[in-house]
């Protein structure tokens, strides 16, 4: 398979699997992105993962054009004019394509027709849902494919708890539509006349006021008034959108890295291609339809870090849901778990909650709707990454055993007997007596 696709989230390590890729293979490589941090930690990784091969990176970007690295690591929208792409080599034995769902793009297919020859052509990507063109004509196939949730159980990403922000002065179907999603500048100015900034505001400082904390909002003008609520009271904020130029980009984000900034509202220049694991706490001041959006954002807030036991996720929606993303349609869940319960606990009641309807059905009795009674015990001693929970139903006593399996510990059956009566033998069963 010369097009396969890799899927893991974000956070989850992409950048060193596909770096370790690269010098396991050895040999030309080539990597695709089209942001500038991007570019960056490709670099920083491949060298990471192959200290040999750190010389020998160079860049295609701007007035760069280093086409006989034996490493590349090039831009697309560079690429994407034909005097660059002319002087590109045809062939690399391992080419790369991060943010691979963007690889539809007519972009994009014009970089991998000149590249038909290489061998390996592999994307990455933590949200595999087509943005643009028609994916399934250049990719054949997911080789390898991990969720959030599957993650978080490894311990490659934290566990997320989440709040819900309900804005009643704001009606989301009074908001225009563009593309699928909400017309970000009707958007912005619908959250300002619904005193966004001081409902967020309210929520960081009584659920999230010692995480550093990232917030993502529609405009550049409620990002810049949402920064000058938080200042007001006395927390240091500060503002990030597209034209904040790349020194002054820089300064805000090594302050938040440091802690002397502990919020940064931004204007979709976090959503892809940055890295700050130590942030605690993610704002979706943005209220969005898009899953590949939604989970992107989420991301940013799910790298684990030393003392880092969980990413609080802050959903900030109107008075009507209109099918939006949120922390619990991000991982499949019913209803938004209680702001002390993890998504991981949350995910296993709910998969317990399923097992117990399926079971009654299957026993023909009616559903039982009341709630399931449980207990924590350390099934591994203390050594595992978090308790399990036994979850009690009927006679039964159960525990997720994870990938859809359920362990269940039923009673004994009754004892049985044989009686010899007139020579002929019969069973029976010893039922207690009241």
């Amino acid at each position: 398979m010369r097009r396969p696709l890799l899927v893991i989230p974000t956070g989850a390590g992409k950048t060193i699997i596909f770096a370790s890729l690269i010098a396991r293979r050895g040999d030309s490589a080539l990597v695709l992105a089209h942001r500038d941090e991007l570019l960056r930690q490709a670099a920083d990784k491949i060298t990471q993962a192959d200290p040999t091969l750190g010389l020998g990176v160079g860049f295609v970007q701007a007035a760069r054009d280093d086409v006989a690295a034996p490493v590349v690591v090039a831009s697309v929208q560079t690429l994407a004019r034909a005097t660059r792409l002319f002087r590109l080599p045809t062939r690399f034995d391992t080419v790369i394509v991060d943010e691979a769902h963007h690889a539809g793009a007519r972009s994009y297919r014009r970089i991998l027709e000149h590249l038909d020859s290489s061998p390996l052509i592999l994307g990455v990507t933590a949200t595999p849902q087509r943005t643009r063109g028609n994916l399934g004509e250049v990719w054949q196939e997911i080789v390898y494919q991990r969720g959030i949730a599957e993650m978080i159980a490894a311990g490659y990403l934290v566990d997320v708890r989440g709040i819900r922000v309900g804005l009643e002065a704001i009606d989301l179907e009074a908001v225009a539509q563009k593309g699928g999603d909400f017309d970000a500048d009707q958007l912005g100015d619908a959250l300002e006349q619904a005193s966004a900034p001081a409902h967020v505001l309210a929520a960081y400082l009584k659920h999230a006021s010692d995480r550093k904390t990232v917030v993502f909002v529609p405009t550049i003008a409620l990002a810049h008034r949402m920064a000058d609520t938080f200042r007001r009271a006395g927390v240091a904020a500060e503002a990030l959108d597209g034209s904040t130029g790349p020194q002054l980009r820089l300064g805000i984000l090594a302050r938040l890295r440091a802690g002397e900034t502990r919020v940064v509202l931004n204007v979709g220049v976090l959503v892809e291609g940055w890295d700050e694991p130590s942030v605690e706490c993610i704002v979706v001041a943005t209220p969005t339809r898009s899953q590949v959006k939604y989970a992107q954002i989420a991301g940013q807030g799910l790298r684990t870090f030393p003392g880092k036991r969980d990413c609080l996720i802050i959903d900030v929606v109107g008075v009507t849901d209109l099918d939006l993303q949120t922390m619990p349609s991000l991982f499949g869940l019913r209803e938004q778990p209680a702001p002390q319960v993890t998504v991981s606990d949350a995910l296993e009641q709910q998969h317990a909650e399923d097992i117990a309807e399926q079971a009654a059905g299957a026993a023909g009795k009616p559903t039982q709707t009341g709630a399931l009674r449980s207990r924590q015990v350390s099934v591994l001693g203390g050594r595992g990454r978090r308790r399990l929970h036994w979850l009690r139903h009927d006679r039964f006593w159960m525990l997720s055993a994870g990938n859809g399996t359920i362990v269940a510990l039923a009673p004994p059956p009754p004892p049985t007997a044989t009686a010899r009566t007139g020579g002929r033998s019969c069973n029976w069963t010893a039922t207690p007596t009241s």
